[in-house]
């Protein structure tokens, strides 16, 4: 069953136009995700930024960026903040200007290693992020007792959902098998209380799908 943590709302046009201003002096962009690529596609950047590098995490994101006519480079495999960073785009970059588009509180790894490395990070935030409580279906599951296994691909929204569940709910959700995205969600998982974890090779769906198929039957 599908059971979003969190809805997504995106700024206004005018908004997302006048934050993106900000960006044009950088030297390359990050755009985060497919939902961020789109509002800043439809805000008018293709126009504003046809002379500026891009990166995304993904195809998903890397492909809207292109078609729009964007220069834009994506790792060949993962998705993962750590695989954006081990990237030959992002090695020489003190002093320069780097752009991170998205939303507030995702990818923060990004902005604390960049920095490290010299780079003057500047974060644009199009949409937000509003976490939604479990629903019906969810939350009976997890009362069945049977078997469950849900996944994961990002902190935020481990977070939310576990955040919002009532209290009665919240062991049978640390029991549960989990598929997650990164070696740093399983460490976050784990230290929430999580032991049946595995890990996919990135945040694809295609990833996670093959991570799933190879958890051992229960």
């Amino acid at each position: 069953m599908h059971n979003p943590a969190v809805e997504r709302v995106a700024e206004t046009p005018e908004t997302c136009r006048f934050r993106l201003r900000s960006l044009r002096e950088c030297r390359l962009i990050i755009v985060i995700s497919p939902y961020a690529a789109r509002l800043l596609i439809e805000a008018g950047a293709d126009d504003a930024f046809e002379s500026v590098a891009f990166l995304a995490p993904g195809a998903g994101t890397g492909r809207l960026l292109e078609r729009a006519g964007l220069r834009v480079h994506w790792p060949e495999s993962g998705g993962t903040s750590e695989d954006l960073l081990c990237s030959p785009w992002l090695e020489e970059i003190a002093g320069a200007s780097v752009g991170i588009v998205g939303a507030p509180g995702g990818r923060r790894l990004l902005d604390q290693e960049l920095s490290r490395r010299g780079a003057r990070v500047e974060r644009v935030d199009l949409y937000r992020r509003v976490n939604l409580a479990p629903s019906r279906a969810f939350l009976d599951a997890l009362a069945s007792g049977q078997p469950m296994v849900i996944m994961v691909s990002s902190t935020g929204a481990f977070d939310a959902l576990g955040a919002s569940l009532p209290a009665r709910y919240r062991a049978r959700w640390l029991e549960a098998g989990f598929v997650v995205s990164s070696e740093r969600l399983a460490a976050h998982c784990r230290r929430a209380g999580v032991g049946d974890i595995v890990r996919a090779d990135g945040a694809s769906d295609a990833a996670m799908l093959a991570a799933l198929e190879r958890r051992p039957a229960p």
